[in-house]
């Protein structure tokens, strides 16, 4: 996936994330990103806690990562597209966040002493439905080695419904290119942490059943909350 990664960071958009959102339309993309920006600071910012060390991974255009700087002392923001990490290394930095941010280009998966490890906060927006089973296991071990007791892990994932649901290699009229993903359920995601030592806290739906931002009737997207035992 990271060729199509690639092209989507070279196109020109109105809105920088329209590129993560995978939408050409400017006003659709930047309504979605700012009820999503609300709902995900509303879960992160309803407890006290607070964190030292935070990991991003597939920052993408960092649509994320100046609003985790402002709750976490220390953010590092991965992902395995140089492009689209470059974009929003830019645009963050541009943002002057007062906390300190760390771009790491590659996979951290691969990395056996991160940066700033272990984390208190992971934050995973969009990245497991393109995950091998592999790939997810592997993400799964590299959290699990990184964390501690009590850390936080939040997913905006989408997720199938009710059962798996593949894209191999289909025309997208909208991207005007092919796309693939694996859409696991949320049962399959949820009950591979849960057997890596983390429990549900919250688990709902991101956008309410009617919303114009539900756009597929196989899939939908979740906002999940789990902490490690």
């Amino acid at each position: 996936m990271n060729s199509f990664w690639e092209n989507q960071s070279k196109k020109k958009y109105g809105f920088i994330h329209s590129s993560s959102n995978l939408s050409n339309d400017k006003n659709f993309s930047k309504e979605k990103s700012n009820n999503e920006m609300k709902r995900i600071k509303d879960l992160l910012f309803s407890s006290d806690r607070k964190y030292n060390s935070c990991i991003e991974i597939g920052a993408g255009s960092c649509q994320w990562t100046y609003m985790l700087s402002k709750l976490c002392k220390k953010v590092l923001a991965t992902d395995t597209c140089k492009s689209m990490l470059d974009m929003g290394q830019d645009y963050t930095m541009k943002k002057k966040p007062i906390n300190k941010i760390d771009f790491f280009y590659g996979d951290i998966c691969n990395i056996k002493y991160p940066l700033n490890s272990p984390y208190d906060l992971v934050f995973i927006s969009g990245l497991i439905l393109y995950l091998s089973k592999n790939q997810f296991s592997k993400l799964i071990k590299f959290i699990s080695m990184n964390t501690k007791s009590s850390s936080t892990l939040i997913l905006r994932e989408p997720v199938g419904i009710n059962k798996e649901f593949v894209l191999d290699n289909v025309y997208s009229k909208e991207l005007k290119t092919n796309y693939s993903a694996f859409y696991r359920t949320e049962k399959t995601i949820i009950d591979s942490f849960k057997l890596n030592n983390f429990f549900v806290e919250t688990n709902d739906w991101l956008h309410p059943e009617n919303s114009k931002f539900n756009k597929w009737k196989e899939t939908r997207l979740k906002l999940i909350s789990l902490r490690r035992k």
